[in-house]
């Protein structure tokens, strides 16, 4: 949003709301523009700038076999409404304009020395005739031609962040290839500390109440996978004691305050974390909170607070709290597969509050079709660990791969499953 407000200066904002020329532009959280009003003069919005000769910042070019843009609304075109690609190398050029089908642009369009790169949404005067969203996106040909879903910013293709961005989906709380950066959800919940409630949105908790000495959790543990340090974002206002991070496995707060800020916190793999506000004394709560726990890499990208996200371009990853049988059964948690391919998996049955003794996942060639086992993982008999296993699968359209758990006890346990599409093989069947 700063790089938004730098660029464009023409009209007035009120926090993510643009306006200009009669028009009203919102910036929503996962990248997507609404456009209300009508164009009184031509309007060109720059929505992102990039020196491709940075190494850092940049689309290396000459790297890449091509691009499509993507993401206007159908119904559009050069003197309506457009999202386009200029670059300069002195004059600016245009390379691309997309009018609502895509715009493929083909590597020799960009040279490796150009400059700088922009890209533009533009509306003419009368236009548009009724309310418009658009959802730019700039991805590679190679992606394009597995899917045409727009995906929300996700770091320039190539770039140095790449590698980061791979370990950081081995872990299940960890999506990020959609910018789904927020480790933590939240969840309601009660208690003498006072009442908890999550907006829909599932990153801003209200705190409420006449509170008695104690604490309240208002996030669902987040299991990490990879120990290291990682951005805490806190927005705090109105009347609260301490919000605080704590690790339920080490039985210690990692982060205790009252001030709002973004802090460094020290995680350690397998151990699940989660937010608390505590009250050593009789208090009337009335606060709203806003958190955000990323890793570094995703936090460089945009330090936009952003609600927990397990859904992305190319992948699933379902991440929640189930009550367990002691008894071999179905989660409940489970993935479609979208196209024919080879899927990758990762299962995990956390020892949130009982030990898993077994965690299986099976798959069935469509929702009604029989259950094969493709792995399972087993307890030691003095194990009491959480239980991770992982595969390949080949699955047609409409295949279904699923998780199931045994546990010590009847509790509420955290499980999740994340499934990657990593080759496409729709040709060998149609």
């Amino acid at each position: 949003m700063t790089t938004l407000k730098y660029w464009n200066t023409g009209g007035t904002w009120n926090e993510n709301v643009y306006t200009q020329n009669g028009l009203t532009f919102t910036f929503n959280n996962d990248g997507t523009i609404d456009v209300s009003g009508t164009a009184t003069g031509r309007t060109n919005i720059v929505l992102d700038v990039y020196y491709p000769l940075n190494t850092e910042d940049g689309y290396r070019f000459n790297d890449l076999d091509g691009f499509v843009l993507s993401g206007c609304p159908t119904g559009g075109a050069w003197n309506r409404y457009s999202l386009s690609l200029q670059m300069t190398d002195s004059p600016w050029t245009s390379a691309a304009q997309d009018t609502g089908s895509g715009a493929i642009i083909d590597k020799s369009v960009l040279p490796s020395n150009v400059t700088t790169v922009a890209f533009y949404l533009s509306i003419y005067a009368s236009y548009p005739t009724s309310s418009l969203t658009f959802k730019p996106m700039f991805c590679t040909q190679e992606d394009w031609s597995v899917t045409h879903d727009y995906t929300p910013y996700r770091g320039a293709p190539n770039s140095d962040l790449t590698g980061l961005e791979a370990e950081d989906r081995a872990a299940l709380a960890e999506v990020v290839d959609s910018g789904a950066k927020n480790l933590l959800r939240g969840y309601s919940n009660s208690s003498a500390a006072g009442t908890a409630t999550v907006q829909p949105d599932s990153y801003i908790v209200k705190l409420t109440g006449s509170a008695q000495p104690g604490s309240i959790t208002f996030t669902e543990p987040c299991t990490v996978i990879n120990s290291g340090v990682y951005k805490l974002k806190l927005d705090l206002t109105g009347t609260f004691s301490s919000i605080g991070l704590w690790d339920s496995d080490g039985d210690v707060s990692v982060l205790d305050t009252t001030s709002s800020g973004t802090y460094d916190v020290n995680l350690i793999s397998g151990h699940h974390y989660y937010l608390f506000h505590y009250t050593s004394s009789s208090k009337t709560l009335n606060a709203t909170i806003k958190f955000m726990l990323c890793t570094p890499a995703k936090y460089q990208l945009s330090s936009v607070t952003v609600p927990y996200q397990y859904q992305t371009k190319n992948s699933f990853c379902e991440y929640k709290r189930i009550t367990s049988s002691t008894s071999l059964n179905s989660s409940g948690i489970s993935y479609t597969a979208e196209s024919n391919g080879v899927y990758r998996f990762t299962a995990l049955a956390a020892n949130s509050n009982s030990v898993p003794q077994e965690l299986a996942i099976y798959h069935r060639q469509s929702s009604s079709g029989s259950a094969y086992l493709l792995t399972r993982a087993i307890q030691p008999s003095d194990g009491n660990d959480s239980l991770v296993i992982s595969g390949i699968v080949l699955c047609q359209t409409g295949g279904v791969i699923s998780l199931s758990s045994r546990y010590s006890a009847s509790a509420n346990n955290t499980h999740g499953l994340l499934v990657e599409k990593v080759f496409d093989m729709s040709y060998v069947y149609e």
